[in-house]
């Protein structure tokens, strides 16, 4: 409200907000982003004013559809891989002066991404107990999430970004032998442990 509406429609009275004047505002708004209409959309659907009985009906109920262009997901070409690929295993080498010393785990984070389609705090929040890597067909459990808040520490939460997108991937064979050079390199038995710290 503040950082979309207000700058714009502020100076208003709630019964000068027609459906004409809202539909131009959405309309130039997603000029500049879909998300940003789409924001401001759900805010002025809060019809307070309609509750209270200071407006007979809400206008946004009856302005455009915002037309949004379809999304085309990029994906890596094999080429791109390969070149993450060494730029890393050029870092963990040792042969890089920039950047922080390497640990040994972001090659294994990069290839369980890169196997399981999983977000970055999904792969951080992987313990010892979600890998199947002795099964015939090894897979990983993705069930919970890191998250970090301004002000607080760190946590694992045990779920992903929505609590149903909890899943088990199965891996494919570069992913699987991360996954085992991993588990190996950590060398604890608990099974609460985070594969990666």
């Amino acid at each position: 409200m503040r950082t979309l509406v207000l700058p714009v429609l502020g100076k208003l009275t709630l019964r000068e907000l027609g459906v004409a004047r809202c539909d131009h505002f959405l309309k130039q708004l997603a000029k500049q982003s879909d998300n940003r209409a789409k924001q401001a959309k759900v805010v002025l659907r809060l019809a307070l004013a309609v509750r209270h009985e200071v407006l007979p009906r809400n206008p946004m109920d009856h302005v455009a559809w915002l037309h949004r262009e379809p999304h085309i997901s990029d994906a890596l070409t094999p080429a791109e891989v390969n070149a993450i690929r060494a730029v890393i295993a050029h870092w963990e080498a040792g042969r890089s002066i920039s950047g922080p010393k390497p640990d040994g785990q972001l090659s294994a984070i990069v290839e369980i991404m890169l196997g399981t389609s999983a977000r970055i705090g999904e792969v951080l929040a992987i313990r010892r107990c979600d890998i199947d890597t002795t099964s015939k067909t090894p897979s990983i459990r993705l069930a919970g999430t890191i998250i970090s808040r301004k002000g607080e520490p760190t946590f694992r939460q045990d779920h992903p970004k929505t609590a149903r997108s909890k899943r088990t991937v199965a891996l494919p064979s570069f992913t699987a032998e991360a996954a085992r050079r991993r588990l190996a390199d950590r060398g604890s038995s608990d099974p609460d442990d985070l594969l990666f710290h």
